[in-house]
């Protein structure tokens, strides 16, 4: 194999602090995860999508309080789409990020960001359905460890979220890419 210009090898990745290694590659993997999710989801819808209003309408006489969920189901390939699009930009954001892009560093932070409200927007989700189901223990005998270990991965993925932004926003990683604003 020849040496590029710079000593590296065309297939040698550039000199990077591990924290962007490993945040980088997490990214690249969930980018990888969600676009499968919902490329699987899509096509479970295709395939379900005939049975769809018998099954919204039994879960209607069963707990009117679902009703809320037909507007998403009204437009479940958008939203399936839209984030099957996210996973994409995600995917490439993170792809740049461990190029070291200045760009990549400001669209992963963003990232974090929008996973972080929905994680809590999730977290207040749960939250109301297990404490409602929790009301009926016959229906549901593990509600309330249910509710617990939800709540609990919630604030684990939250925590985890707030310390990567934490960390992309630090001078240190800032340097690593050539961001202006790290040098005052």
């Amino acid at each position: 194999m020849y040496a590029a210009p710079g000593g590296m090898t065309p297939l040698e990745e550039p000199e990077r602090p591990k924290a962007v290694t490993v945040i980088g590659r997490l990214w690249l993997v969930l980018a990888a995860l969600f676009l499968f999710q919902s490329i699987v989801d899509l096509v479970l819808w295709i395939a379900l999508q005939p049975a769809m209003p018998t099954i919204l309408g039994f879960a209607a006489r069963r707990d009117p309080q679902t009703r809320f969920l037909e507007p998403l189901f009204e437009h479940y390939v958008t939203v399936k789409s839209l984030e099957a699009a996210v996973a994409v930009a995600v995917g490439l954001s993170a792809y740049h990020f461990l190029r070291l892009r200045a760009w990549a560093r400001v669209a992963i932070q963003a990232a974090c960001w929008l996973a972080l409200a929905y994680i809590s927007g999730f977290g207040v989700f749960w939250f109301s359905v297990w404490t409602r189901a929790s009301r009926d223990p016959m229906a549901y005998p593990y509600g309330r460890a249910s509710l617990l270990a939800g709540f609990g991965v919630c604030l684990l993925l939250a925590a985890g979220l707030t310390a990567m932004i934490v960390l992309l926003r630090s001078g240190g990683l800032r340097a690593a890419f050539g961001d202006e604003k790290s040098r005052l």
